[in-house]
């Protein structure tokens, strides 16, 4: 653990001119040009004085790691959202996700300061004068591209000069804050894609890292639209991906144009007895201009309107993928409107049974949102539908483990403060209501993701039951709500999450979709979309997720 206490050295301090240090719970990318680390307020009753250099302290960053930090100028608007009622930037926050590169921006930013490296105690020259009331000022931190997703490190204001004088800082937060390095695995306009949401993850038997996303190519909109879906592959554990792969793309289908042939929302799994890595989507098919999940109709062709589950599978490693494969007879009724993966990942039970959670409307429950699971036993040759989930309706994007041996546990989005949770131990011929359903895990009208790890696949030879979303409590579900993407650990099947057993990696708003997965025994990689990028990929060590 880093701990690093801030000096604050007194001057003379100027009565008109108050300092506060604001230090950002963001991920620091290691492919990324700017990364926002922190920001200064400094409030000037009258303007007019000018602000001669900031010094900083970091620690934790290795010579050689850190290529350039910079120092900002933003002007009266903060550059993170939770903070400045700037309207360009909720917007674009809003229009583009995690894009948020506008903050670096002449039109909105003005690099004051730069230097080449990184190092233990930073000066920056400024020479800047205040304007009366807030100005903002922010720090940037450049990585090598090589340098270590397991970096942590941390940051101090230790002093602010202005006039001349050292002017005493006070910070905001009153607790330490670790830095954690990742990866922008996917931004806007990457290979000319307008936006990529709806991650999924998994790790291959021979510890490849597979995700899966919407390639949402016009625009950032949920289906009917031009949606494919994209692959990312890694065989180092995240440091580095290979270019993206489309595996899933109906094209256009029966002479309509693809965005009347979109599919999205995929989940992920890996056959752990036969390696093959399967990819679950749902496709829309001529439903121009609506939402799928609002106005697909019952039936079960792809021309009745109806949505279609599709499945498409690679057995070497993700190297290559089959044509998608239409289940939809298999698993779904002519009375359902749409039946879809619950996004994110799927499971194979420890009897060698595959799973992926599902989510479903139909005209005989008026349309309410039910979830459930469909599941193989001949290694994805044919699947069947289990009995849905008791629920009063409104229940979707469920996420499954398997908690104990034959004993799965469904966690799913709701309306209420807090998340859906049951479990079945028949293959979902039955269901019990958890105990902590709608009572423990915050619900910000997000989805989340649920991970089991036995005890003797991690290095603290315990139980592991991981939860990773959005932990920000509003009273109603709203996009603003989507900020704190935080992971979670509980040690007795889900009953508690003690506070200890918390990692906060993400403050400010993004879209919020997130996915677990184990990469070794002492290490699990999340997915998810962020402030910093729309695909944000990050590495968490077990015993620094549980250092207590």
């Amino acid at each position: 653990m880093i701990f690093m206490l801030v000096v604050t050295i007194v001057k003379g301090a100027a009565t008109d001119v108050t300092v506060l240090f604001y230090d950002a719970e963001l991920p620091v990318l290691v492919n990324k040009q700017e990364n926002i680390v922190c920001e200064i307020l400094i409030n000037s009753k009258f303007g007019g004085e000018i602000v001669n250099e900031v010094f900083l302290t970091q620690e934790g960053i290795l010579p050689g790691d850190g290529i350039g930090c910079s120092l900002f100028f933003s002007g009266t608007s903060s550059v993170l959202t939770s903070r400045t009622p700037s309207q360009a930037i909720h917007e674009g926050v809003r229009n583009t996700g995690g894009s948020q590169s506008f903050y670096c921006h002449p039109a909105y930013s003005i690099r004051k300061s730069a230097l080449d490296g990184i190092p233990d105690r930073i000066f920056f020259p400024v020479n800047t004068r205040l304007v009366k009331g807030d100005n903002y000022f922010w720090i940037s931190f450049k990585l090598n591209p090589s340098a270590s997703l397991d970096t942590r490190f941390a940051v101090a204001l230790e002093a602010v000069k202005i006039n001349g004088e050292n002017i005493r800082v006070r910070n905001v937060k009153e607790r330490n804050i670790i830095h954690r390095t990742g990866y922008a695995l996917r931004q806007s306009d990457d290979d000319n894609v307008d936006s990529y949401r709806i991650p999924g993850l998994v790790t291959t038997n021979k510890g490849t890292l597979i995700a899966v996303y919407d390639a949402r190519h016009q625009t950032n909109i949920d289906l009917q639209e031009d949606i494919d879906i994209g692959m990312s592959r890694s065989t180092d554990g995240g440091k580095s991906w290979e270019p993206m792969k489309i595996i899933m793309d109906m094209g256009e289908y029966n002479g309509l144009p693809q965005s009347q042939n979109g599919i999205g929302d995929p989940a992920v799994l890996v056959d752990e007895r036969t390696n093959i890595i399967w990819v679950s989507a749902v496709w829309v098919h001529g439903l121009a201009n609506a939402r799928a999940w609002r106005s697909v109709r019952p039936g079960m062709k792809p021309e009745d309107g109806t949505g279609q589950i599709m499945l498409a599978n690679s057995t070497d490693d993700g190297l290559t993928w089959s044509d998608p494969i239409n289940i939809t007879s298999m698993v779904k009724t002519r009375n359902m409107t749409m039946l879809l993966q619950g996004p994110g990942r799927g499971i194979t039970m420890r009897d060698a049974t595959l799973v992926f959670p599902v989510q479903y409307k139909s005209v005989v429950n008026d349309l309410r949102g039910e979830i459930s699971v469909i599941y193989s036993k001949d290694h994805g040759l044919t699947w069947h539908r289990a009995n849905p989930v008791p629920t009063d309706g409104g229940i979707s994007e469920p996420q499954i483990a398997e908690i104990d041996s034959g004993i799965l546990m469904i966690n799913a989005r709701s309306s209420a403060p807090y998340r859906f949770i049951a479990t079945t131990s028949d293959l979902g011929e039955s269901w019990r209501i958890h105990e902590s359903s709608d009572k423990i895990l915050v619900e910000p009208g997000c989805m989340g993701s649920l991970l089991h790890i036995r005890k003797e696949d991690n290095v603290l030879k315990k139980d592991i039951l991981l939860f990773s979303n959005p932990d920000f409590k509003a009273s109603r579900p709203a996009m603003s709500s989507r900020r704190n993407i935080t992971v979670k650990a509980s040690l007795d099947g889900g009953e508690t999450w003690p506070t200890e057993y918390q990692i906060n990696l993400d403050e400010e708003q993004g879209w919020g979709y997130s996915c677990l997965t184990r990469i070794d025994s002492e290490t699990i990689g999340i997915l998810y979309e962020g402030s910093t990028a729309q695909m944000v990929f990050q590495r968490i060590k077990l015993d620094d997720l549980m250092k207590k």
